[in-house]
């Protein structure tokens, strides 16, 4: 397994590589980089040419002191595949790389073949919707969340669910905890809609 570093159109960017054969590129989840990949790479080189990058912000590549968005973070996959002349690969992506990985697939469909997404939430709520703000909210999202996590976990864990939550859903962090607190159960049932 190399450890490598290839120059995009605005990144420079820094990736695991091995094996030779059908391209295959894994995104790193967060907080994590490319190195949590090392244990598969050596199972599958043998039948395909394997890329992990660290994605922009992370590991050994640039992190630029700009506002990141699902899109640019995509536009940066792009970009690499440009770099090392990959016109089309299968992707395998975890957590906040899947999130990558969805956009790269719904606006580059010609250069994904495969795609295979492990512990990720897609995001199809509308992006006007609460959902799609709450960890761009200013000041820092941490901040926010303090002052409004009873509102955050309600909204989260009820929205969906059929029927109604029996009482209200408490935020399981201790110092968020009123007197008398009772654990948070998840709903029976939930019902998510998708469309594409």
């Amino acid at each position: 397994m190399e450890s490598l570093h290839v120059q995009t159109a605005d990144l420079r960017m820094h990736y695991l590589q091995e094996g030779t054969g059908e391209p295959v590129i894994f995104l790193h989840g967060f907080p994590e980089t490319s190195y949590e990949w090392r244990k598969q790479f050596p199972a599958l080189a043998g039948d395909y040419a394997l890329f992990a990058p660290d994605t922009r912000g992370f590991g050994g590549t640039d992190k630029p002191g700009v506002r990141v968005s699902r899109a640019m973070l995509a536009q940066d996959i792009v970009n690499f595949m440009d770099a090392l002349d990959v016109e089309r690969a299968a992707v395998v992506a975890h957590d906040w790389g899947g999130i990558i990985a969805f956009k790269l697939a719904i606006d580059w469909p010609e250069r994904v073949s495969r795609l295979a997404m492990l512990d990720t939430l897609c995001t199809v709520w509308a992006p006007a919707g609460a959902h799609g703000y709450w960890f761009k909210a200013e000041p820092l999202p941490e901040e926010f969340f303090a002052a409004h996590h009873r509102g955050f976990i309600e909204s989260i864990f009820t929205g969906g669910s059929e029927p109604p939550l029996p009482g209200r859903p408490q935020s399981p962090w201790p110092s968020a905890r009123p007197v008398g607190y009772t654990p948070l159960t998840l709903p029976t049932r939930l019902r998510v809609e998708i469309s594409v």
